[in-house]
């Protein structure tokens, strides 16, 4: 991964041939559709990231220890489909703060592999009923008052509300046939 300095960072998903030549920049011929592994790691002076639209998945440890990180416009990514192999916001301890991230809009499908928010101080999080996957220990450590199993998972690891010492209420759907 490469370390930024930058404080903000814009993936765009259309620029003006103006700007971009202005700026020394060049067109993509293909569009950025998915954050790769270790992108953004431990850039601890990024506070905000503003993804394409059509970002499809944030793959591991992304912005793991991106401990300055306040924003990613997360719940506006309509065709995020995946947080893959784990720990994509490991340590964003700033991220959204208290806030729930609503990310019912998006088609996220799997919250896979281990510690995607772990240690992420989020009042809520409200996933889309897609979800069929929440993975092991993705919610660990968060700020979590309530949480509601989406429609699509049938089972939950032991270990996925490990740590979440806020979370008071677990609201479980009738197709859920597993807690191991």
């Amino acid at each position: 991964g490469v370390t930024y300095d930058a404080k903000s960072i814009v993936v765009f998903n259309i620029m003006d041939d103006d700007v971009l030549s202005n700026a020394g920049g060049s067109r993509l011929n293909n569009p950025v559709n998915c954050i790769r592994s270790n992108t953004f790691i431990n850039s601890t002076n990024l506070e905000y990231a503003f993804l394409r639209l059509d970002t499809g998945a944030i793959q591991a440890s992304a912005f793991q220890g991106c401990s300055n990180l306040k924003y990613v416009n997360l719940e506006h990514l309509t065709e995020l489909r995946q947080f893959g192999g784990g720990s994509c916001f490991n340590n964003c301890k700033s991220l959204m703060v208290g806030e729930v991230l609503d990310l019912s809009n998006t088609k996220l499908c799997a919250i896979s592999g281990t510690g995607t928010f772990n240690n992420v101080k989020l009042k809520g999080i409200i996933l889309p009923n897609t979800v069929t996957d929440l993975g092991d220990w993705n919610l660990q450590g968060m700020s979590l008052e309530s949480f509601v199993v989406p429609t699509g998972v049938t089972k939950i690891s032991g270990s996925t509300f490990n740590d979440t010492k806020t979370l008071k209420t677990i609201y479980i759907n009738n197709t859920l046939t597993s807690i191991s």
